[in-house]
């Protein structure tokens, strides 16, 4: 993608999405995420918040999980006439991203994201089955949930729109409780709530071999 980059969390230099280390500061950019699940940031987010939500991605998938310590480029993303990011734009900054082994990249913002000028919202997007997803915080705070809510909220999109990037479909809101229930005319902060982090069998057994989630 031309014109992005990753920056470096410490001097804010911009890098090829390729460099390991920040010229600036030697700081390392980005860490060997060989299959693992890898959350790239757009933008400082409390580290209280991504930890627990990398956690319990970890316990969903079964596989290590790390989080990249350089920012993505914000500039690619930004569409100044609509009500958020495109999250087309960051789901292919996270496409380009992944190599060397990497099992799937997840973009977290603490922005709103959307399809276009005319939506509202979106909690997340993912590409089916091809490893690459992203979420924004900004509609999940807007009845400013506590801490552990938001964490709750978090983890149930983050695992949901992974579980979009390695193939699993939407399941209807009638079917058994499953992570991956989800209907863009339901879809809101009560249903996340009122939801799981957990597969349900289907689901399960429709992930790929080399993801076990523990139940």
């Amino acid at each position: 993608m031309k014109n992005d980059h990753n920056l470096c969390e410490h001097c804010n230099l911009c890098h090829p999405i390729d460099a390991q280390a920040c010229s600036g500061c030697d700081q390392p950019l980005i860490l060997d995420a060989t299959d693992k699940i890898a959350i790239w940031r757009l933008g400082d987010i409390e580290d209280s918040l991504l930890g627990p939500v990398a956690a319990c991605i970890r316990v969903a998938f079964g596989c290590p999980v790390i989080i990249q310590p350089c920012f993505i480029d914000e500039r690619p993303s930004l569409r100044p006439d609509w009500n958020g990011r495109s999250a087309m734009v960051l789901i292919n900054q996270m496409k380009n991203r992944r190599r060397g082994g990497v099992l799937a990249n997840l973009c977290v913002t603490e922005d709103n994201i959307t399809f276009n000028k005319h939506f509202n919202f979106l909690f997340g997007l993912a590409w089916l089955g091809l490893g690459a997803g992203t979420m924004g915080i900004e509609p999940m705070r807007a009845d400013e949930p506590d801490t552990d809510k938001l964490i709750n909220r978090m983890s149930g999109i983050a695992i949901h729109e992974l579980g979009h990037a390695f193939g699993l479909d939407d399941m209807p809101y009638d079917h058994a409780d499953c992570v991956m229930c989800g209907e863009v005319e339901k879809d809101s902060n009560a249903t996340i709530d009122e939801g799981t982090l957990e597969f349900c069998m289907k689901c399960r057994a429709g992930l790929p071999k080399n993801l076990r989630p523990k139940r």
